[in-house]
Parts: C-alpha cells; sequence; structure tokens
C-alpha cells in the first residue's frame, strides 16, 4: 500500500531522512523526558502528593520515562 519508486535523484534525500529519524527521536523523546520531569518536580509538591500517590501516577502512566 503507498508504496513508489523513489526517483534516483531523490534516494540520497530519502535515505538521509530515513537514517536520521532514530537520532531525532531520541533527541526529542529526551527533551521531552526532562521537560516532563521538571513538571512533575512542580506539580506534585503543588499538590501535596505523598510518596505513595506520586509512585501510582508514576507505575500506572502509559509510557514510563523514556518509553515511546
Amino acid at each position: 500500500m503507498f508504496k513508489r519508486p523513489v526517483p534516483v535523484g531523490e534516494r540520497g534525500d530519502w535515505e538521509s531522512y530515513v537514517r536520521d529519524q532514530p537520532t531525532k527521536h531520541a533527541h526529542r523523546t529526551a527533551q521531552i523526558v526532562n521537560v516532563e520531569t521538571a513538571l512533575n518536580g512542580v506539580v506534585y509538591p503543588a499538590f501535596d502528593l505523598t510518596p505513595e500517590e506520586i509512585a501510582l501516577i508514576e507505575t500506572s502512566t502509559k509510557y514510563p520515562y523514556g518509553a515511546v
């Protein structure tokens, strides 16, 4: 489905795009984790959450830190 031949002149562009995506994804994921961690550091104390409540939130989130 949706497969089409890539013209020879465009292959270099696509090859570099595909090659660079894992690095960009890892970088963006790290940025998201950093922001989320910083937000949690503000939100958890603001709501006066106990360590047990924080653990419940951390273990019940769909995506643990760094997993996408």
